[in-house]
């Protein structure tokens, strides 16, 4: 109940003549006196008039059911689905507020009015997690019937009474507590990394009542934002409402905060006054050091100190004065201005005072409070950027959160996880760790890593990490063991969507007005266009044909133009070894083609890397760039193989892309190579030679295991010895 029962102090009824409440107390009650029987009437009217406020609020809060499918920070490829519920309130301009994290990244988002029992599909228009908030808009009339937005009032004062509406997790009805506002000052919200004003209470505030009201006098005061473990909660108050609701009005989206960018200290130390040679009547603060970022950088200097923001001084304990004897951190000054507007700042400089204007940005902070589930997987290495929810899930030392960016972009990038094989062995314990260097090469974000592993030209790649833990890895085995990885672990790619930008690869034209390329080229790409040699027009292109198992596809191009005078290249044979061969494309970054000349090195069976089968591979030493794949290799004039990056230096032969086209025509799609689907041992050993009765002439292997489903199963049996595969005999080592 919204006010006590104490004995039986009073009952209410209304006469017909007026609406004012009548009291009847109890005789023992009367005899107390005058005084107290003023104190129980002036206690029970402002209990009527909390009470009508308490039912307009009541009116306008919402109950939110959001569902969302959330990332496993440490293995981003594997999502959770939750379902939430929490509160929301309707303000003006048919909006409905409430925090970020109930609804910021939720797919799905209902609504529900107090007393109804219709949900209603909510559309999240904007959020901003620095500062917990979240814009629904509800596209339905019969929702808004009867709905009256709340009105956003002042900060209220210590000790000011104030009441907290919304619904506790898994009630449908609204709870209503009171409390007393008992400190008002910045703190960090939970995804925020910046000081912001905080409205704390020791009203109880229910696990469910995030993003209700807190209202006083019958205006909001403020947004519950968190319940934590302690007993006070924690209020968003109306400023830093306003402040997101006009940064939304005035752009469609919410960037954040603004900030200085500068690391400062105190200056309560009597001596370092006197060092920096400041008056008995200067207060301000020291800066540290400036971020080369920061919109303050070539303006204020290290060893200033800061005396006044827009004529407000600033005590030597960082405060500013805020009201009635209470101060605050004096970023608050900073942190409610719009980005790109300017705050004047008296400085004392080597004793002599001085005033800047410096323009004000919003921050980057080196771990963002939030962040897409980024990863990139090489050889069981998990590559994430460190953000707050990462941090908080792990052991890592939060120190690291509160760092601030250098350079434009600049990310950490971390080892969430190590998945366990024959590359990644000793390496088991260097998760959490950043990556600084790839190759010497400073490590700048995750996609800048991806760069420098994806366009290495060399077998030797070495990672340097934090502490001086270094991973040398052989490139080439270490691209054959993420497709392992990916296959094992069932994951369904080496990079996250969001990596997966933009790129410009190579193909060329082949007999039937058909392109060659790359699978993973044409892949997950939901728009492709091809571009002539010397042309400056590009094409629309669509998918014919896809082989992950050959890394190759076929794309068409629907335009008569684009087929003028373009001449398909003719597929030759496999090039003997020592043999001059050319690799062409364009690598990336250029519109000119490169050729590059090389000899073929070896002819053998390998594991492309979307396959756990073996296929015949050409290595050659030709430096093969990045981009050109999907480009032909050639000798005589004719292709002798396509370059794919999987594997460096490496080219895919005729008989595989034959065998590719040939599958493609017959059957309008290709679904992969035919395999006897036996498990089979080599018979090297001349004692299992022996003891299978092989005579000194004879070679070949022997068969462990037939697939109940092999074609095999009825003809072959365990413990054959297959000698020859179309009258070509086997040898003991597996070989033809």
């Amino acid at each position: 109940m919204l006010f006590r029962s104490v004995h039986i102090v009073a009952r209410f009824s209304k006469s017909r003549s007026t609406s004012v409440p009548r009291f009847f107390y109890s005789p023992s009650l009367l005899r107390r006196g005058s005084s107290f029987r003023a104190s129980l009437i002036s206690r029970c009217c402002s209990s009527v008039c909390v009470r009508s406020d308490i039912d307009v609020a009541r009116d306008s809060v919402v109950k939110i059911f959001s569902f969302s499918r959330e990332p496993n920070v440490v293995q981003p490829w594997q999502t959770t689905e939750k379902e939430y519920s929490s509160s929301g309130f309707a303000i003006s301009g048919r909006r409905i507020l409430t925090n970020s994290h109930v609804a910021g990244d939720h797919p799905y988002v209902q609504v529900r009015k107090h007393g109804s029992s219709t949900k209603y599909k909510a559309e999240v228009k904007a959020h901003g997690y620095g500062c917990d908030l979240a814009i629904l808009g509800i596209d339905s009339e019969e929702f808004w019937e009867d709905m009256n937005p709340l009105e956003l009032g002042d900060i209220p004062f210590i000790g000011e009474t104030v009441y907290a509406l919304g619904y506790p997790r898994g009630g449908d009805s609204i709870s209503v507590t009171k409390g007393i506002v008992t400190r008002v000052e910045p703190q960090t919200y939970s995804h925020s990394s910046i000081g912001i004003l905080t409205i704390q209470t020791d009203a109880a505030i229910n696990d469910g009542n995030n993003g209700g009201p807190v209202v006083m006098d019958n205006k909001v005061a403020g947004v519950v934002y968190e319940n934590r473990s302690s007993c006070d909660d924690y209020i968003i108050p109306t400023p830093i409402i306003k402040h997101f609701l006009t940064a939304v009005e005035e752009t469609g989206q919410y960037i954040g905060l603004c900030s200085l960018d500068i690391s400062y200290q105190s200056m309560e130390n009597d001596y370092i006054r006197q060092h920096f040679k400041m008056s008995t009547e200067m207060t301000g603060i020291l800066i540290n050091e400036i971020n080369s970022l920061s919109s303050a950088q070539g303006i204020l200097k290290k060893d200033d100190v800061i005396l006044a923001i827009d004529g407000v001084p600033i005590g030597n304990d960082e405060t500013i004065p805020f009201r009635k004897k209470e101060r605050i951190n004096f970023e608050h000054l900073v942190t409610l201005k719009k980005s790109g507007e300017t705050v004047l700042l008296k400085v004392l400089r080597k004793g002599k005072e001085q005033e800047f204007n410096i323009i004000v940005r919003h921050e980057q902070p080196l771990v963002p409070d939030r962040h897409l589930p980024s990863y990139y997987i090489l050889a069981g290495f998990v590559f994430v950027p460190l953000s707050k929810p990462y941090i908080n899930s792990s052991i890592i030392c939060e120190c690291s959160s509160n760092r601030k960016a250098k350079k434009a972009g600049e990310q950490i990038v971390i080892i969430s996880k190590v998945l366990l094989n024959d590359i990644t062995t000793g390496y088991r314990d260097f998760k959490d760790l950043q990556v600084k260097n790839v190759n010497g090469v400073e490590v700048l974000n995750l996609r800048h890593l991806i760069e420098l592993i994806e366009m290495c030209c060399e077998e030797d790649l070495r990672l340097d990490l934090e502490n001086g833990r270094v991973i040398s890895l052989n490139y080439t085995s270490a691209k054959e063991a993420t497709s392992w990885i990916l296959e094992h672990h069932g994951i369904p790619s080496a990079m996250s969507k969001d990596l997966k930008i933009e790129s410009s690869q190579l193909g060329f034209a082949i007999f039937g007005r058909r392109i060659l390329t790359n699978a993973h080229v044409v892949e997950d790409h939901s728009y492709l266009q091809v571009k002539k040699h010397g042309s400056p027009t590009k094409y629309r292109a669509i998918v014919e044909a896809v082989g992950d198992e050959c890394d190759l596809a076929i794309l068409a191009v629907d335009n008569e133009e684009f087929w003028e005078d373009l001449n398909p290249l003719e597929l030759g044979d496999i090039p003997s070894i020592g043999e001059t061969i050319f690799a062409l494309g364009y690598p990336r970054g250029g519109d000119t083609i490169s050729v590059t000349k090389g000899i073929t090195s070896r002819v053998e069976l390998t594991n492309y890397c979307q396959s756990s089968t073996k296929l015949l591979t050409i290595q050659i030493d030709a430096t093969v760039k990045h981009g050109n794949s999907g480009g032909p290799v050639i000798m005589g004039n004719k292709v002798v193989g396509v370059a794919f990056q999987g594997l460096p230096r490496y080219i895919i032969p005729t008989p595989v892309i034959k065998h590719f086209l040939s599958v493609v025509e017959k059957n309008g799609y290709y679904f992969g190579f035919d395999l006897p689907d036996i498990s089979c041992q080599a018979m090297e050993n001349s004692q299992i030679r022996k003891n299978f009765k092989m005579n000194h002439g004879m070679s070949g292997i022997l068969i462990n295991e037939i697939n109940l489903v092999s074609a095999a199963h009825k003809v072959l049996k365990k413990d054959d010895v297959i000698l020859a595969i179309d009258g070509v005999p086997i040898g003991n080592d597996e070989k033809c």
